[in-house]
């Protein structure tokens, strides 16, 4: 078995370890469907960039990949806390009026928000180890850069669910619109196209998970979390904006990098 089949297979292995953990520990007040669902969904998420690693040629595996797919490790985990919150907790939440969840129901969301961010944390910390480590052990590639965005995307849709239920709808902008431009890639062939190197566009990337991070904390008033994921999806819609516009004119100037 290659290197690329083992270490996809243990991030699934792992992921769905993660996810039997979360729904013991957190989900004592939920129907069996509902931990069966967090748990299909956590795998599901792992499995994102699990098959990313299947695709790569050669099959090889570096340190760095390792790091990354910890972080998709945390996201399965993340997941079946989203799902968890989003059926037991949600409902509650809505029949609590205006003012919001109030008694037991507030403690509940207050603590698997808390639980959410503390795994959420160390996944979006790595983010810049994983870089770090490829760099220094002369193991950077662009089969690399496409793991570590895949891991990246799944957290973002993760969190941006659950922002989602603080602020709006609105919110799933931040997570859905990666997986968006790949959609409309499909039908625009100058989409299709590698980006060049921008720091920039890494900084705003960041940015999306520090911001989603920040309005999920339970002490964040609301609309102050409104102006922060705002802002985050204002800057996300305006760099995607940027690179398809530069898409479209290397592509039809010839200048195009390879995918």
């Amino acid at each position: 078995m290659s290197p690329a089949r083992v270490a996809a297979a243990g991030t699934l292995a792992l992921g769905l370890a993660a996810a039997l953990a979360v729904v013991v520990l957190t989900a004592d007040d939920a129907a069996a469907h509902v931990r069966t669902t967090a748990v299909v969904l956590a795998v599901m998420a792992a499995a994102v960039p699990a098959s990313t690693l299947l695709a790569r040629r050669p099959p090889t595996v570096g340190p760095a990949d390792g790091v990354t797919l910890a972080r998709a490790v945390g996201a399965a985990a993340c997941a079946a806390l989203v799902v968890i919150g989003l059926v037991v907790i949600a409902p509650a939440s809505a029949g609590a009026g205006d003012d919001g969840p109030t008694g037991s129901s507030a403690g509940a969301t207050d603590v698997r928000t808390w639980v959410l961010l503390g795994i959420a944390a160390p996944a979006l910390a790595l983010d810049a180890v994983d870089g770090v480590v490829a760099r220094r052990t002369g193991t950077a590639s662009a089969a690399g850069g496409r793991l570590d965005v895949d891991a990246d995307a799944v957290l973002l849709i993760v969190l941006s669910v659950a922002a989602a239920t603080v602020v709006g709808s609105w919110a799933l902008v931040i997570g859905l619109a990666y997986p968006a431009f790949l959609a409309v890639g499909l039908l625009r062939p100058a989409w299709r196209h590698a980006l060049r190197p921008d720091p920039d566009r890494r900084t705003i990337a960041a940015l999306q998970a520090v911001a989603l991070a920040v309005v999920l904390v339970p002490a964040v008033p609301r609309p102050v979390a409104s102006i922060v994921a705002a802002l985050a999806s204002g800057l996300l819609l305006a760099s995607f904006a940027r690179d398809a516009v530069a898409l479209d004119h290397a592509h039809r100037a010839g200048d195009v990098a390879p995918a």
